[in-house]
């Protein structure tokens, strides 16, 4: 066994983001020698530390530490399975740093700390960072807004946590902070950012314009690194009494490579790094295809995989790429299978219409008028914790009678409204009979996120779901 250093640090609120602290933290402990590796203590690609839509922020830890955030969850995956993704994700980095949120929202009110959630209800968040730091053992970092009044701003008890990070302070009060934290909370003020200081302002503007640079965030790395307490922070972050045991991942073999083609480009980033590495793990052979650009599929593909994307992604300029839609059809007439989730599943319907009324021709790989609801601020509703039951047969799923719901929890992705024709079959549905997952033959659409490397049976089939050969043809209008 060897050392790991290992912290959770979230706010206490969901109106507390501790982005710009993780970005700090991570530039701070990577110019000290450390390797740290970013995990989100929520599965869901593309998405802040609150768990709402990051609206396209890069990824802190592709800027800042050229390793992609990668992704930990109390309540679509068990303990075990949340430790070997900590341990594959970690195995060349020294310091695994969780971020999320230890609000108390995290559990319903008839569900005590540490209870086994039986139903989404009972996580109406899904995610808990304060389960995950005990599954862990991960010390607790709390960040705590100080531009906020300070009077009745710390609750009076807290779950216990091993130090505090003030964001946006005003030197001046640190040592009333310091004296409200120990008392209240019986803990220590480890460090802060200044509220004065121009990377700190200037990080929140460049996270709305989604144009952070890692010399930004290095900036933001020294204003923190002035004022932190480095030597207690890595004392907490050691766990000296329990040092990281690292596990062997699961490993597929296939009777011969299989070919992946995967849409990446600056508009479609929503994969789980994990899965990515499992693909590869197994020998999958991986190439990517821009949507907007290319005309066509990488050649020879057994499975094109389409992810999330941003909301406001050029969808009328992916929808002109005609030589595109006329590859993926070929792909599926073939006999190719088609994988598609969130954002990802509208180039498949037949029609898509966006939230400024424009109708838009697409594959038409399935028979389905998908409208985009309306944003937000520019971002749609949060993701909402769902469990997902088979209620048809499917290369990925599986038997429709051997499916257990018990298991596969997930993140709702309703990008689109979907208007389901009777030709598409019904493949999955949430406890309340809501639409899910959805295909037609080899062509599957899901509106949930699945964490293929936290589901082991999932990702078997899909490194070697049967590509069937259907009756499917396009669904034109």
């Amino acid at each position: 066994m060897r050392q790991l250093f290992r912290l959770a640090v979230g706010g206490m609120d969901r109106q507390t983001s501790p982005r710009a602290m993780i970005a700090a933290l991570l530039s701070a402990l990577s110019r000290e020698g450390q390797t740290p590796q970013l995990f989100l203590g929520k599965s869901l690609p593309g998405q802040s530390s609150c768990g709402e839509l990051a609206c396209g922020e890069p990824d802190l830890g592709r800027v800042i530490a050229s390793r992609a955030t990668r992704h930990i969850d109390s309540w679509t995956m068990s303990r075990c399975k949340a430790s070997q993704l900590v341990s594959d994700g970690c195995l060349d980095a020294s310091f695994a740093l969780v971020h999320g949120n230890f609000g108390p929202h995290s559990l319903g009110p008839n569900v005590q700390p540490g209870a086994e959630p039986n139903s989404p209800l009972e996580y109406p968040l899904g995610s808990s960072l304060s389960e995950l730091a005990k599954w862990l053992d991960l010390a607790k970092i709390a960040v705590v807004d100080a531009s906020q009044p300070m009077r009745g701003h710390l609750p009076c008890s807290a779950t216990h946590v091993d130090g505090v990070l003030l964001d946006q302070l005003a030197p001046a009060d640190l040592t009333r902070w310091q004296v409200e934290v120990e008392s209240l909370w019986g803990t220590k003020v480890i460090g802060y950012l200044p509220r004065t200081s121009a990377p700190r302002r200037e990080f929140e503007l460049a996270g709305r314009n989604c144009s952070l640079s890692k010399e930004l965030c290095d900036q933001l790395g020294n204003a923190l690194l002035e004022n932190l307490d480095l030597s207690r922070l890595l004392d907490v972050a050691r766990r000296q009494n329990r040092p990281w045991q690292f596990e062997e991942v699961d490993r597929f073999a296939t009777s011969r490579p299989l070919r992946v083609a995967i849409a990446w480009d600056e508009d479609f980033t929503g994969y789980f790094p994990d899965t990515i590495d499992r693909l590869e793990a197994a020998g999958a052979k991986l190439s990517d295809f821009s949507p907007r650009r290319c005309e066509r599929i990488p050649e020879d593909c057994d499975l094109v995989y389409i992810g999330g994307a941003r909301p406001q992604a050029p969808w009328q300029r992916i929808a002109s790429n005609h030589c595109l839609m006329q590859s993926l059809r070929a792909h599926a007439m073939r006999g190719g299978r088609v994988y598609a989730e969130a954002e990802g599943a509208g180039l498949l319907c037949r029609e898509l219409v966006l939230d400024s009324g424009v109708s838009l021709p697409m594959a038409g790989l399935l028979p389905i008028r998908a409208s985009q609801p309306k944003l937000i601020d520019g971002l749609p509703r949060p993701s909402q914790p769902t469990t997902v039951q088979a209620t048809q047969s499917s290369w990925l799923l599986g038997e429709a009678h051997d499916f257990s719901t018990s298991t596969l929890r997930a993140y709702e992705a309703k990008a689109w409204h979907l208007d389901i024709d009777r030709a598409t079959e019904l493949l999955a549905t949430s406890a309340d009979g809501e639409p899910l997952i959805i295909g037609s033959g080899n062509v599957v659409a899901s509106q949930v996120w699945l964490h293929f490397a936290a589901m082991p049976e999932l990702l078997a089939r899909l490194i070697a779901g049967k590509s069937l050969v259907s009756d499917w043809a396009p669904q034109l209008r």
